[in-house]
């Protein structure tokens, strides 16, 4: 599918049926929206009709792919603050299908007369939604606490996040607030690995890492808060395949599922942990530029990474937004591993290794 086809525009009656089904795809999921009712043919009638403006994303042939919709967030004297959801169609998740509807929610904001976009609850989890907002330079406000009861009935934390409209209108951002974005960028994963860092050497918890795309950073990264040495081992980065396998990736996973798989990653965050006995192995790979002409599995702005943690491994693969250089999608691959270590820690995934009364959350 070509993104480049897929057109933003206000919603008409026809997209009804598809808008009501993406919206309740999310609710039954019970992870990101707080709504727990799904939405029929008359409530949802009601309800995208009852918003100031309704977005949709739709491809050339008028299939509904994604939807946004936009609402005030307050009343009276912060009438001018207003709020909006996303959601896009499962299975066409990785087309940037939710930053086309975020980009379009932000000038109908300003048209609108708004003067600040809020999230009040997005779920700490949700660490795609998050790395977006942040690039496009919303800030955040701190975080709620088990903010977030999901359908499984666990409780989890929610950060808040705003943006300032003023003057925003059309957007124009240019090179001078790009630039600044990518320094917020910057600045946001390393907080995040300082935090993480503090936390592992709190709870004792040894860490390791074996690198592809991101080249060193994440341990670059882990390393950067003083007494890292604590849990910090040492490390592997293993640009091509032979070292991998060198370093006790199995050839024949690399051969069965190529380089850039999740079943790769989860082998080398293996390898790296057992070679270094660690607690924690991380495995990353991927292409951050030009196609590969080595691996056919290549797809540019793909990642894969995994957690090796006490021998239950966590994989995940991302499509990158395009962030204008490799080096900063080695940053917001380096912070999606982060987050995803911290999730462990915040679940429980990860025990406490310390005494009891010593113990600390992240």
């Amino acid at each position: 599918m070509d993104i480049e086809t897929i057109e933003i525009r206000a919603y008409r009656r026809e997209d009804l049926p598809s808008m009501i089904r993406i919206w309740n795809q999310v609710v039954e999921e019970g992870i990101a929206f707080p709504q727990e009712e799904c939405l029929d043919d008359e409530t949802g009638e009601a309800f995208f009709a009852s918003q100031t403006f309704c977005g949709v994303a739709a491809d050339a042939g008028g299939t509904v792919l994604g939807l946004y919709i936009l609402h005030p967030n307050n009343v009276g004297r912060c009438g001018h603050i207003c709020n909006a959801s996303y959601a896009v169609e499962r299975g066409v998740q990785g087309l940037h299908i939710g930053e086309k509807l975020v980009m379009h929610c932000l000038e109908e904001a300003g048209r609108q007369g708004f003067g600040v976009l809020q999230f009040n609850a997005v779920v700490a989890s949700n660490v795609h939604a998050r790395h977006l907002y942040e690039r496009l330079g919303f800030v955040p406000l701190g975080t709620i606490p088990d903010g977030f009861r999901r359908k499984d009935g666990k409780f989890e934390d929610i950060c808040p996040y705003y943006i300032s409209l003023r003057g925003c209108s059309g957007l124009e951002r240019g090179t001078e607030k790009q630039s600044v974005q990518r320094d917020e960028l910057l600045k946001n994963v390393r907080e995040r690995y300082a935090a993480l860092t503090s936390a592992l050497i709190a709870r004792g918890i040894t860490v390791t890492a074996m690198e592809s795309c991101t080249s060193g950073l994440v341990a670059s990264l882990l390393t950067d808060t003083d007494h890292a040495s604590e849990v910090f081992r040492g490390s592997f980065v293993t640009y091509g395949n032979e070292e991998k396998i060198r370093r006790g990736v199995p050839e024949e996973t690399i051969r069965r599922y190529g380089v850039y798989s999740e079943e790769t990653a989860a082998a080398m965050a293996g390898a790296c942990r057992k070679a270094f006995g660690t607690d924690i192995g991380i495995g990353v790979t991927g292409s951050l530029g030009i196609r590969d002409p080595e691996n056919a599995d290549s797809e540019p702005g793909r990642v894969y990474y995994a957690i090796d943690c006490f021998g239950t491994v966590v994989s995940r693969v991302a499509e990158l937004p395009d962030l204008g250089s490799k080096f900063l999608g080695k940053v917001y691959t380096a912070g999606l591993v982060a987050d995803e270590i911290g999730r462990l820690l915040r679940e429980d995934g990860i025990p406490d290794l310390r005494p009891a009364e010593e113990t600390q959350t992240f």
